[in-house]
């Protein structure tokens, strides 16, 4: 009995493992099609290869460990805030292991900014070169290249007001400003993109409304309030 429930328990988890790979997958093609589709094959070619460079060199690097403690445990600051105890489940050496870990992965998405020219020596964002990158690609919608431009203003104001004081990871300041501008600008990006297509299909939609409320949102903001709540019906009716 106790053979029965074991397998059926790790089938039950290979089930899920697998249905959440599904998932990532369907979401990352989604992202790739979209963005083929908004900043044109052409340019989604020159930028994968570009990107795919800058990994190539990138790796035979050695990772650099700029503003944060190599193997000096004394001087690491997220080290030396570890708890001390006989039952603590992160030990120095867990903390060490991971810290190296993530500076590693950090350490390989800033060089491959670097060697794009959207960071300087320092790690510190060259936003003017992050606008003028959108500003040179060529066959670009207009009103994408201005949300994107756009994006890039808002993303900077977000990165530069952290506080990063009493933030404890094992990251320098630009580090946190970096991956917070990063995130937010993918976001904004795919916002950008999906406006576009929005647009293209406006024919579609009905922007039948009380007429003060028709005056307070343009139609690009219809649009996304009305995919919205289909994507909320459709979560509700089983459909997500």
């Amino acid at each position: 009995m106790k053979v029965v429930v074991v397998l059926a328990l790790l089938a039950g988890v290979a089930y899920v493992k697998a249905s959440s790979i599904e998932q990532d997958l369907v979401l990352k093609y989604g992202k790739i099609k979209m963005m083929e589709n908004c900043m044109g094959k052409e340019e989604s070619k020159r930028t994968k290869n570009k990107v795919r460079d800058a990994y190539k060199i990138c790796k035979a690097k050695p990772v650099e460990y700029k503003g944060v403690a190599n193997a000096n445990a004394g001087s690491d600051p997220v080290v030396a805030k570890v708890p001390e105890g006989d039952y603590q489940y992160f030990t120095e050496d867990k903390v060490r292991s991971l810290s190296r870990k993530l500076v590693a992965k950090i350490s390989n998405k800033t060089c491959v900014f670097r060697e794009l020219g959207f960071i300087d020596a320092s790690d510190e964002l060259l936003y003017e070169n992050i606008t003028n990158e959108i500003k040179n690609i060529k066959g670009l919608d207009l009103q994408v290249q201005e949300d994107l431009l756009e994006s890039v203003q808002l993303c900077k104001q977000v990165a530069t007001c952290i506080k990063t004081d009493n933030i404890l990871v094992p990251s320098p300041p630009q580090h946190i400003r970096f991956k917070v501008f990063l995130k937010c600008y993918k976001q904004k990006k795919l916002m950008a993109c999906l406006k576009k297509d929005l647009r293209a299909k406006s024919s579609e939609f009905d922007f039948s409304a009380p007429e003060d409320a028709n005056d307070m949102v343009d139609e690009d903001d219809k649009m996304l309030a009305l995919i919205w709540g289909q994507a909320a019906m459709g979560d509700l009716m089983g459909y997500d």
